[in-house]
Order: structure tokens, then sequence, then C-alpha cells
């Protein structure tokens, strides 16, 4: 098992004779030195300046996880809340407004014990609770602040290249940057990027004590990578250069001229290394950034010079024909490092902001890989306000110390002709708004829209269908709670806004938590009959809202004039549509037109998914989608370097190209996607669709059989549906991926064999390593074998020489 060293590295004084002592295997060989460019999320990040946070200047802020005010979540907690707050952290709950375990906490410290302390001890121990439960409610609202501070600070804005006003964040230098993203010893083993791999290349070898006079076999660099190391220098014969990888590809060179200071480490380390080309060791889309720099050296400095200079190109892992999984990413943020430390709302707003995604998507699909996303046919029913909601009708007999600071409204439809209907009545809430956002009108819901799927084309039981909307507040506060339990019910006073609480529904003091809402308000029930909606009509409603005291209850506390305010809605369905999606942009993950043809169905509803591609997903997550679509051709399709086309899929501008990847894993490229019930707010940056959790079948033909022995394997055998997930499984004739990158983007290095004019290439091998994951592969011993081994040239292997031909 391979050990996790951390420490610094440092640089020495007479870094070229002490270069040259660790380079040198005999007078016939060379070990090349290597430039490392990592992948996405894979450089470490640091704050050079930040208005919001001086005290963060200097410090790395990806990833380090102190930043986040995960010091605060203790595994092994002594105290009530300090349990509390992970058992908080683990729901992934905003600590900020967490209130659902508040009352079991402080149950257990005794606050809640209705008998009072007799006793000296039992009066400290009421005191010392009462001190962690306000040490817990800080610890909470600390995090929260520290955690939105990160994300302002790491978020773009939407033109997915500026950052917030005073920010600048910037890729930490050196080996230091790709090592690990929160150095540390029990944070290097689930953080490690190129670690490993400097761990093992920076400790001496074998050969080097027996001053070995030969190139070692490839058995024997396998042997070294379990027991010894490869004997280069940090900082002379093995550097790096991260990236921010935030930005797209021609935003690195306008904002921090990477591609130039890149080629001035290169001739740098040449030098350095006695006139040796340097290889270039990249890995996923790290593999694309390098030839993106191989296309700009070729610009700016010529091809003689990219001869000279650099030995060959090294993907590791390469996505060069993209990643299906990262459209995935980009709409839903799934499976994304980030979700282990954001809330969801928060990793949505990071995921979106970031401009590199659209590297990694594929352009054209192959023509034995299915289309990248599959939507579920749903028609959807929307109820949204025209206007905002005048709510001080119905409180305005309250004090000023009792109104509502926020409001909530609720959505429910359903068919309430039997109990059991009533049962299944559906429910969609906004979130609370706060009064502070209220216009002088009321509150506005007008930036809400609650949204309902039904089924896609013919809508037969709409009649039966009611709808009806709820107004709520917040649950009462607990000094209140606690002081209504002390006192009569005929000592309350009429008017307060206690009493309402009281009256209906008589005995809610017994159902309630804090929390939660309740219900303040409730419009007329509308039946849909009324409405005799069609596909793509809007209609246009009146509803009264009337004080859920004055509806029923006890009459004695009943105002003389029921509590009431009026707001019109507009409702529209809309069936699912089939006609074509307006192209903003140029091929984004574009099925092949004589692409593999699957079917896929829903087990509950019998529909047939409809495929989409990756275009035609991005857009139809609304306003977001249409400007991601935008920037991408305007930021991608219009780069003179083509990131996704000759950066990434054309023969890079050197002799060698030795592709390392892992295979054979069950690999993720497509997903089915479908619409749910949910408030869509303008407000929050959320997707509109989600991951289809029902039931789905591949339906598969009827296997024909050549001979009664031997079945033919037919391609739907590649592919499994496990989930909302659809993956590519390897067969005895179909090798898979490494979990991320499909098959058929890691090996298209292969094409790179054949003969074409602008193709500079003379040699391409390839090392397929099975079974080893796409991020795993770096801490792999047979990637460090094969690494060390192709690295260790004869001095003639490594002399620059005129290009045949």
């Amino acid at each position: 098992m391979f050990q996790f060293i951390s420490g610094a590295f440092s640089r020495s004084s007479d870094a070229n004779d002490e270069a040259s002592k660790h380079r040198t295997l005999g007078p016939d060989h060379d070990r090349l030195p290597i430039l490392i460019i990592p992948g996405f999320m894979s450089s470490g990040l640091e704050i050079e300046h930040s208005p919001k946070r001086p005290k963060w200047k200097g410090k790395r802020i990806w990833l380090n996880l102190k930043s986040l005010g995960v010091e605060h979540l203790k595994h092994a907690a002594l105290t009530p809340w300090e349990k509390a707050l992970n058992r908080a952290n683990r729901k992934g709950t905003d600590m900020g407004t967490f209130d659902e375990d508040e009352d079991d906490t402080e149950d257990q410290l005794g606050t809640n014990n209705s008998n009072a302390p007799r006793t000296a001890s039992q009066l400290r121990r009421q005191q010392s609770a009462k001190e962690e439960a306000e040490t817990l409610r800080s610890l909470r609202a600390q995090q929260a602040k520290i955690r939105s501070d990160w994300c302002q600070h790491m978020l773009l804005r939407e033109d997915f290249v500026s950052e917030r006003d005073g920010i600048r964040v910037r890729a930490i230098p050196g080996l230091e940057g790709v090592n690990y993203l929160y150095p540390g010893f029990m944070t290097n083993m689930i953080t490690f990027v190129f670690g490993p791999l400097i761990d093992f290349l920076t400790a001496p070898t074998k050969s080097q004590k027996q001053k070995r006079k030969q190139q070692p076999t490839e058995a024997e660099a396998e042997q070294s990578a379990g027991a010894g190391g490869g004997g280069y220098q940090a900082g002379v014969d093995l550097q790096a250069a991260p990236w921010d990888w935030r930005l797209p590809p021609s935003e690195l060179e306008k904002r921090d001229q990477y591609y130039t200071r890149t080629l001035e480490q290169i001739e740098t380390m040449y030098k350095k290394c006695d006139n040796l080309p340097v290889v270039l060791l990249a890995h996923s889309l790290g593999s694309l950034v390098a030839q993106y720099l191989l296309q700009y050296a070729l610009e700016r400095k010529g091809q003689a010079w990219i001869d000279k200079h650099i030995y060959a190109f090294v993907p590791v892992a390469g996505s060069h024909r993209g990643a299906p999984k990262s459209i995935k990413q980009t709409i839903l943020v799934g499976g994304s490092i980030v979700q282990n430390f954001l809330n969801y709302e928060e990793a949505v707003l990071m995921g979106r902001s970031l401009g590199s995604s659209p590297w990694m998507f594929p352009t054209q699909l192959p023509p034995d890989a299915p289309a990248v996303a599959w939507v579920h046919p749903q028609g959807i029913f929307q109820i949204k306000l025209s206007q905002p909601l005048d709510v001080m009708p119905l409180v305005k007999e309250r004090s000023k110390f009792d109104l509502p600071r926020r409001y909530q409204l609720q959505a429910a439809l359903g068919k309430t002709t039997t109990p059991e209907e009533k049962k299944k009545v559906r429910l969609v809430s906004s979130q609370f708004l706060d009064t502070t956002d209220n216009t002088k009108s009321g509150v506005d819901f007008t930036t809400e829209t609650y949204c309902f799927v039904t089924p896609p084309h013919d809508w037969k039981d709409q009649e039966d269908f009611t709808i009806q909307l709820y107004l709520r507040e917040p649950e009462w506060t607990k000094n209140i709670k606690s002081k209504l339990k002390k006192q009569p019910i005929l000592n309350t006073v009429k008017g307060s806004g206690l009493v309402d609480l009281i009256v209906f529904p008589f005995g809610i003091l017994n159902t309630l938590t804090l929390g939660k809402s309740r219900a303040l308000a409730a419009s007329d029930p509308i039946a849909l009959k009324s409405m005799n909606l069609k596909s793509g009509e809007t209609r246009k409603q009146t509803l009264t809202f009337t004080h859920l005291a004055d509806s029923g209850g006890m009459s004695c506390c009943t105002p003389a004039a029921p509590r009431q305010t009026t707001v019109e809605i507009e409702v529209t369905w809309n069936a699912f549509d089939t006609s074509p999606i307006p192209q903003v942009c140029e091929n984004v993950a574009q099925p092949h037109e004589n692409g593999v043809s699957l079917t896929f169905q829903n087990d509950e509803t019998g529909e047939i998914y409809q495929p989409l591609s990756g275009h035609d997903a991005l857009h139809n997550e609304g306003r977001w989608g249409h400007t991601y679509l935008k920037t991408i051709q305007k930021v991608y399709r219009s780069d003179p370097y083509g990131p996704n086309s000759i950066s990434a899929t054309d023969p890079p501008p050197v002799k060698r190209v030795h592709a390392i990847y892992g295979t054979n894993v069950p690999t993720d490229i497509g997903s089915f996607l479908c619409r749910v019930d949910e408030c869509v707010s303008k407000r929050r940056q959320m997707p509109i669709f989600h991951l289809d959790k029902s039931g789905i079948t591949l339906k598969k033909p009827q296997a024909q059989e050549s001979s009664p022995d031997n079945v033919k394997e037919t391609y739907h055998d590649y592919f499994e549906v496990k989930g909302p997930i659809l993956t590519d499984v390897h067969t005895p004739t179909h090798p898979s991926g490494d979990g991320t990158v499909p098959y058929w983007s890691l090996n298209w290095v292969e094409k790179w064999k054949e003969p074409s004019p602008n193709n500079r290439v003379e040699n391409v091998t390839i090392k397929e390593l099975p079974g080893a994951p796409h991020r795993e592969i770096l801490s792999d011993k047979r990637f460090f074998a094969e690494i060390l081994r192709y690295c260790t040239k004869k001095k003639e292997e490594t002399a620059v020489s005129p290009r045949n031909g």
C-alpha cells in the first residue's frame, strides 16, 4: 500500500548540480524533466486580495475546509450541542436557519423541563446548558456566515469570467498547488491530486543507490514503484503549472498570462535540465489545457520550438472528446465534490458559475454513444400571482410586536371528492419571503411559479381537480409558546394575534413544532372544470383569501367583519412540447445521425423517454440555460484555438503521445430527467429538471441466436440503467471508460496514428490500466511505474533531430 507523505518542497541552492546528480542514470540514459498540468478542480486556489475577509489574504481557499467552518464539526462530540451540530451537517441543512433539532437538543439540556430546578447543582446545570445552547446558536450562525463568504470568493459572475468586486483568487504556484487540495496527515488520503506521484518521484531510487547503468524494464519499474522512488528533484526537473480551473481557456491568458508564463517555465526547465526536452504530463481536463498550450506555442513560437523543448505529451485519463457526465453535473451538480460541504443551493450556484465546464462538453457524439439526456414526457400545470399580495387586511388587528416578518404561499392541487383522494392532495410551497423585500402594496409572490406535473398530452381528468392557495406565517417564537403554556386560554387578549392559534383549529398547541409554519389564511377553492384549460392557454382568476380564524371555531373570538384580501392569479397548462428547440449554440453533445437507437420506458406511467442533446437539455433550464449556451457560442466556438476541436480532437503538434487511462469501470454516459411538483423562483437559481428516480427499463430486442451455443451480443448489452443514470459497462467485446470519461473519449488518441497532412505526431502509444478509476489512477502504482519507465530514455532518444519527411 502506498504511503502518503506530506511535506514542504525546497529548492537546492545549487539547482543545476543537484538536478544533474538526481537525474543521472548512467552515461547512456537520461531521466526526462516533467511538467504537471492538473485537471478540473485539481489546482489549489489562494486569495490574493479580499475586501470582505482581509485576514484570508494569502490563505488557501480551495480546498481549505477550515475556511468553510468545518473546524466546528467534531467527529467525537462531547456535548449535546456538538451532537446537534453534527446532525445538522449530515442532513446538509443550512445552519443559519436550522431549527429542526433545536427542541430535542434543549430537551437534552434540560431547558424545556417544566419542573423548575430546586437545588444549587440543578441551577448550575441549567445555566451550563443555556450557555451551551447559546454556543450552538453562535457556531451555527458563524459557520453559515463563513460558508457564505467562501462562496462569494469562489463564485464567478454571470459572464462566467469576472470575480466579485475587489476579490482576487488565483492558482497556488508550483507543486504545492497540485499535490493535495487540503494538505494534512489525515486529509492527504482523501484530497490527493498528484501528491502520491510527486512523493514517489522525488524519493530516492534503488537505481541511484546501486548506480544502475541501464534503463529499467517495465517489471523493474513497477517493482520500484512499490519499494522505491523516481529520484526527481522537486522544483527543478519536476515542476507543475497550476491554473484557475474556474475560467474558460481564453481567459487564462487574458487575465493570468497562463500560456505565456508556462512557455517561459518550459524554457527555464529545459536549460536547468541540461537541455533535455520536457514531458507534458496532464490529467483529465488538464489534457485539453496542454493541447491548448501546444496550439498557442505553435502560433507564438513555431514548430521548431516545440520539437526542441517538448519531448512528449502524456495525457492521463484525457477527456479528448469530452465527458457526458460534465453536462449532468453542470445542470444538476450531481456527484460534484462541492456537495460534500455545501448545501444544494450553494452547490448549484457555484457549479453554474464556472466558465470551464463547457470545455468538457462533447460536441458530436460517436455513432456508438446514446444521447446524454433522456426526458420523461410530462405536462406542466402552473399557477402564478399577477400582482403582489396585500396581507395587511389579514393582520391589521395585531399589535406591532406580533406582525409576521415573513410569509409563505402554498398551492394545493388535488381531487377532494372522497377521503382517499383528499389524502393525495399535492402541495407546493414557496420560500418564506422577508417583509423587507415586500412592496408597499404587499408581499411580492409574483416571482414564484407553482408547478404541478400532469400527463404529457391528454389531461383527461382535469375537470376533477381543484386548486386552493394558503398563506402561511412562521411558527411562534419559543418565548411566546412558553408564556402561553403558563397561563389560561381565557386570559389571552383578543386581537393580539395569539388567539388565532387557539380558535382554529382548536387544540393546535399540541400539534405544532418549532421550525414549522402555520396557516394564516386560505383562498376559496376553484374547480378546474370551470376553466376548461387547453394546452398553452392562460386563464386569469381573482381569489379571495380569508383569515382561517374567521372561517369557524370559537365564535366569541371571531371579529365582526371577516379579515379578507384579494389577488389575481394566472393559471396555465402546457402539454409536453415535442417541437424543435431553437439553436443557440453549435453542437453540444449532439447525437450522431446514425447513432444507436435505445428505448427506455417509465415503469409507473408507461411513457417512453425522449432523447435530448446537451444543447436541448441546457436550453430547457430557462434563462440560465439560454445565457450559458450564448456564452459557449461566444467564448468557445469563436476561439481561434478551438478548445473543443483543434485543441481537443485534432492531433497535437508534438512528435510523441503516450496516453494512460483506466478502463472497464462502469461510466456515466447519460441521465434520465423529469419535472417534479415544485415552486420555481426567479429569486433562486435552481434546476428546473431533476433526476428521475422512478423505475426505468431499457427495452431490449429479443436475442438473435446464430447457433444453440452462440448468442449474438448487441449494443443493448453495453448499457445499464442504474437508478436515474445510464452507464456504459464493459463486455468481452466492448470496453468501458474510467467511471468519468467514456472509452470513446479516452481512446480517441488512437485516431492520431492515422496519417494526415496536419498530423505531426510520429509515435502514439497507449497504456490501459484495467479497473483504474478516473481520479484514483493518480495513486495507482501501475501509473507510477509507467511514468517512471516512459520518462527514462536513452540519450539518443532525447537528442534533438530534424523531423523526418
